[in-house]
């Protein structure tokens, strides 16, 4: 749940389907090069751009509704803090920088 609402105004992700980091950071190695730019049309909530920053890869992408325009930008203020933490300790898994997610 921590991983879902990370970030969010007010501590709750208003995004129905809220996909696990974990498997958008497996598309993204899956499907990207390194150093690629994944372009998602539908961000949502944006675990597709929180998963690129994880990963090394750009995002580019937009959303229409103007109400998760926030939450997008608070998940990912949030999973870069905890990154940064996480990498200097050695960390990798997404368990492991999740513990670091405000």
């Amino acid at each position: 749940q921590k991983e879902r609402h990370a970030g969010c105004p007010g501590g709750r992700n208003p995004h129905r389907t809220v996909k696990p980091v974990e498997v958008m950071r497996w598309l993204v190695r899956t499907c990207c090069p390194e150093g690629g730019t994944v372009v998602d049309p539908f961000l949502g909530s944006g675990t597709t751009a929180v998963a690129c920053e994880l990963e090394g890869r750009r995002c580019v992408g937009w959303e229409l509704r103007a109400h998760l325009g926030p939450v997008i930008e608070g998940r990912l203020e949030a999973w870069r803090s905890a990154w940064q933490v996480a990498r200097a300790l050695g960390l990798t898994t997404t368990k492991e920088i999740a513990q670091w997610v405000p």
